[in-house]
């Protein structure tokens, strides 16, 4: 299994993530509580025969997460870890137009172990402070990605990071057991690089692929001296906050091939859907690979 192969499982899984999500927004509408678009969107991963009918950061059930964020202060957003009971999915949080929906789905390639994971704020209200808030952070995650070089360290690129959200008057809430607060803004997607253990290959069980993956990644910290190689792919997923606007989070994936770099979002269709397409796009920012 080469490197290319790798990275369009990666894109696969990704693209499963995203339109298993819109297939489970369209049948709901936009009146749904955090449970019942959870439910409905494991159903429609199930019918992905490509990817495994689970994702392997679990808990939350299932790898799937779907927190709404409330005004006015949109607490429920600025969580410390999707494992906490209470930041699981619940049938009592309702969306509406003026709350923000932040879903998250861990997928896996079912041949490759490779993973695709789902998740951004997703805003359909009209506050021109929230739009234009989720704008500025869109364009400085990508903006973060772009600035992706080989030869870099994972520690360079965590202070890229975190002077490009000091430019928004924002930190990255990102927590971790093992690191504390603002520990990291990404990982690697593991065995990348030298291809899944031989016997990720044959696994088919939810805790043995969740052990595998969890315990491959390192980590974008201000502490890592992993060097950006010519064939590599990472997650790039700061959580932005600031003080009287919802936590905004952007999940995209940077790989190298050979040397030739891609990045993979698939936000479109979705942000089509809440209408944010037309506020969150720079004209010099068209959507990378979907």
């Amino acid at each position: 299994m080469n490197a290319t192969t790798r990275l369009e499982a990666i894109i696969h899984a990704r693209d499963a993530s995203a339109t298993t999500l819109l297939e489970a927004l369209q049948e709901l509408g936009m009146h749904f509580t955090e449970q019942h678009l959870a439910d409905k969107w494991l159903q429609y991963i199930k019918t992905k025969t490509s990817i495994h009918p689970f994702g392997w950061y679990s808990p939350p059930p299932n790898g799937v997460s779907v927190l709404i964020g409330e005004p006015d202060d949109f607490n429920r957003l600025e969580y410390q870890s999707l494992r906490d009971q209470c930041n699981w999915p619940s049938p009592d949080v309702y969306f509406n137009q003026n709350t923000v929906l932040y879903p998250y789905f861990s997928a896996v390639d079912r041949a490759t172990k490779m993973i695709g994971d789902h998740v951004a704020t997703y805003y359909s209200g009209r506050d021109p402070n929230i739009r234009q808030w989720y704008r500025a952070v869109y364009e400085a995650t990508r903006q973060i990605a772009l600035s992706v070089n080989i030869g870099m360290t994972f520690s360079e690129l965590h202070s890229l990071a975190e002077e490009k959200l000091l430019t928004l008057g924002a930190k990255n809430n990102t927590y971790s057991l093992t690191g504390g607060l603002a520990a990291d803004i990404g990982h690697t997607i593991p065995y990348f690089s030298t291809g899944a253990p031989p016997d990720g290959q044959t696994m088919e069980d939810a805790r043995s692929i969740a052990s595998l993956i969890g315990g491959g990644r390192e980590f974008i910290s201000k502490s890592s001296e992993y060097i950006i190689s010519d064939s590599c792919a990472f997650t790039i997923e700061p959580q932005a906050v600031t003080a009287g606007l919802p936590m905004c989070s952007f999940h995209m994936i940077v790989a190298y091939v050979n040397g030739e770099f891609f990045l993979i979002e698939k936000f479109k269709r979705l942000f089509e859907f809440f209408g944010m397409a037309d506020w969150i796009y720079d004209t010099a920012s068209p959507d990378a690979l979907g």
